[in-house]
């Protein structure tokens, strides 16, 4: 059971989407609680801390979602972040990635869609839309991108440039494991290996840094 706090500056979408979870998902998905302005969700979080916090980013009332990501990264490192945006483009998905969201997903997306962000985010991976992945490539140009402009390409094994594209396309660490026919701590090992080998925490840096050198297709 996945707990889930929903913040967004429009009370319709907030019932829609509490309405549908509680229907439809109550078996995966607790909705602990719904704000529509972020010093009420920060205020909440003195008595409860969600697994995942659905974001809006742009919220005009109190507190941006930039401003409600970064204190939830700075004093709840272990909440997982998913970025609900209407609004997507090569410069926001640079700005969520440096603020070190877990996902970003549109707010048009079937909820399907949606509850597959939940769900793999909560299991600590990294998942990005195919739309956010493409701008992604875009947002190379700066941010982390720079760290890699002067340096060579680091030699990546076959196997680990494989375990890349794989969760490049939004698979979960376990579901790489089925196609590869190996196990799932496995598959941890590797993603840690290769985080190392490119000096990099995050697995949303590492599926940059593989678009900008052609391991990974958009």
């Amino acid at each position: 059971m996945i707990d889930l706090v929903i913040v967004d500056d429009h009370q319709a979408m907030l019932d829609t989407l509490r309405l549908w979870f509680e229907i439809h998902y109550s078996i995966e998905i607790k909705v602990v609680g719904c704000f529509h302005r972020g010093d009420q969700f920060l205020e909440s979080l003195r008595k409860v801390q969600p697994h995942v916090l659905l974001l809006d980013m742009y919220m005009p009332q109190s507190m941006s979602g930039a401003d409600i990501a970064h204190y939830v990264r700075e004093n709840y490192p272990q909440i997982a972040i998913l970025v609900f945006t209407s609004r997507i483009d090569a410069k926001s998905v640079r700005e969520c990635m440096a603020l070190g969201v877990n996902g970003i997903i549109e707010k048009d997306r079937p909820i399907q869609d949606t509850l597959e962000a939940l769900k793999q985010v909560a299991n600590g991976e990294i998942y990005l839309s195919q739309k956010a992945l493409r701008y992604s490539a875009e947002a190379l140009s700066t941010g982390v991108a720079q760290q890699q402009s002067g340096e060579q390409v680091t030699e990546l094994t076959l196997r680990e440039k494989e375990i890349i594209q794989w969760i490049a396309k939004g698979l979960t660490s376990k579901e790489v494991a089925v196609k590869l026919h190996t196990s799932h701590h496995t598959i941890e090992k590797y993603r840690k290996t290769i985080m190392q080998k490119l000096h990099f925490n995050k697995m949303t840096s590492v599926i940059q840094y593989a678009i900008k050198h052609g391991i990974v297709d958009v």
